[in-house]
C-alpha cells in the first residue's frame, strides 16, 4: 500500500493514498458498465431534446437539453476520462480532488436548475 506521510500539529502520521486499480470482478466490471450505459442514454436523450429543439424552436427543450448535458455527459465524461488516465494509463489526477468535486458538483447543480427551468415552462 503507498502511504504518504504527514505532519499534523506536530505529530507524524501516516495516511494511505486513495488506489485505483481496473475493474477485474464482475461486480466491478458490471458498475463500470452501468456507469457508461448511464452516461450513454443522459446522451441520448439530450440529442434527443436539442433535435426538438431545433426543430420547433422550444425554448424549453433546448434548457432541457443543457440540463441534461450539465447533469449526466459532463461528470460522467470526466470521471470515466480521469478514471482512464489514472487507472490505466498511469497519470495522476491533474487538478486537486476537492476542486475537481467542486467542478462536477456545480455543473449538476446548474444543470437541475435548468431542468427546473424547462420543467416549468416559463
Amino acid at each position: 500500500m503507498n502511504v504518504i506521510v504527514s505532519a499534523c500539529a506536530g505529530d507524524w502520521m501516516a495516511v494511505p493514498l486513495q488506489h485505483m486499480t481496473l475493474p477485474s470482478g464482475f461486480a466491478e466490471l458490471a458498475l463500470f458498465a452501468s456507469g457508461v450505459i448511464t452516461l450513454a442514454f443522459g446522451i441520448a436523450i439530450a440529442y434527443i431534446a436539442f433535435r426538438g429543439y431545433r426543430r420547433n424552436a422550444s425554448r424549453p427543450m433546448l434548457f432541457l437539453a443543457i440540463g441534461f448535458v450539465l447533469v449526466i455527459a459532463i461528470p460522467g465524461t470526466l470521471t470515466y476520462v480521469l478514471y482512464v488516465l489514472v487507472a490505466v494509463v498511469g497519470v495522476g489526477l491533474p487538478v486537486d480532488e476537492l476542486v475537481l468535486a467542486g467542478l462536477m458538483q456545480t455543473s449538476e447543480i446548474v444543470g437541475m436548475a435548468c431542468i427546473l427551468y424547462a420543467l416549468l415552462g416559463q
